[in-house]
């Protein structure tokens, strides 16, 4: 395979990207960038209920795990389910960096599911 760089107007550059996953209340989810990106923004919503109130926080990772930076934190009620946040993304990914989030609790029950907003940056090198 090969790498490309394209115009600044193709559409990978202008469509945004989402990925997304679940965590529970002690693991994590980690998303790793592909290209140069910028983060836009983080969803956080319960998907099962949890029976202790806990603290989830959105952080980035540097590819060589050299550098952290806490971009939010968001705090679940127990119970509550339909509880939901944004986190405003203002992170700029280069490749190989991180986006992880993490919850703390020794509460096994819970779970929330996590979307991210993403777009390649114009000029970012792509996989042809």
């Amino acid at each position: 395979m090969s790498t490309v760089n394209m115009a600044y107007d193709h559409p990978a550059y202008i469509a945004r990207l989402t990925a997304g996953g679940s965590v529970g209340q002690s693991g994590a989810y980690r998303y790793a960038a592909f290209t140069t990106m910028l983060l836009k923004s983080v969803e956080l919503a319960g998907s099962i209920a949890q029976a202790t109130s806990n603290t989830y926080v959105v952080y980035t990772i540097s590819q060589g795990g050299t550098s952290t930076a806490t971009l939010g934190t968001a705090t679940f009620t127990a119970n509550n389910m339909a509880q939901k946040t944004n986190i405003v993304g203002t992170a700029t990914l280069s490749q190989g960096d991180s986006v992880t989030v993490t919850g703390g609790a020794a509460d096994a029950t819970g779970v929330i599911a996590v979307g991210l907003e993403l777009q390649v940056v114009p000029g970012s090198t792509v996989t042809a």
